[in-house]
């Protein structure tokens, strides 16, 4: 008889644990304004900018995307895991840059700057930063240069 009391109690324990955890989830989506995601991606990334691994190419909403490096591409699908939105998959170069953008002309001017880091031949460390007119333009420019913003 005390074995089940004991096994009620903590059953009792977790649940209460477990609710408190989702009410937690629920007060922050009803506070922002988004929904609650049925699975959390907690992980932490730090990308170092300098690496220069291949880029990783994938397309979104029918635009082809680069990212500089594969932790950033996992970081980005960490984030919209969250946000409860599909992740991201890859491709390769020939089938994402018959996505590229090519005309940006009806796009309204909103300066993005973008960072292109790199390590010279003398390994100093450089920003490579570039301003563009909108980011349809750096979209454009980072696809058919084979270059990922940072």
């Amino acid at each position: 008889m005390l074995f089940n009391r004991n096994m009620f109690v903590f059953f009792l324990l977790i649940t209460g644990f477990a609710l408190a955890v989702n009410s937690q989830q629920l007060l922050e989506a009803i506070a922002t304004g988004r929904p609650v995601c049925p699975e959390r991606c907690n992980m932490a990334f730090r990308c170092d900018p300098y690496y220069s691994g291949p880029p990783v190419w994938t397309i979104v909403d029918g635009v082809c995307r680069l990212f500089k490096t594969d932790c950033l591409f996992a970081s980005t699908n960490c984030n919209r895991q969250n946000e409860c939105l599909p992740k991201l998959t890859t491709t390769s170069q020939q089938i994402c840059q018959t996505k590229c953008m090519n005309a940006c002309e009806q796009v309204p001017t909103m300066p993005v700057c973008a960072a292109f880091p790199y390590v010279t031949a003398y390994a100093d460390r450089n920003d490579g930063m570039i301003t563009f007119k909108n980011k349809c333009e750096l979209d454009k420019w980072s696809c058919w240069n084979s270059k990922g913003a940072y």
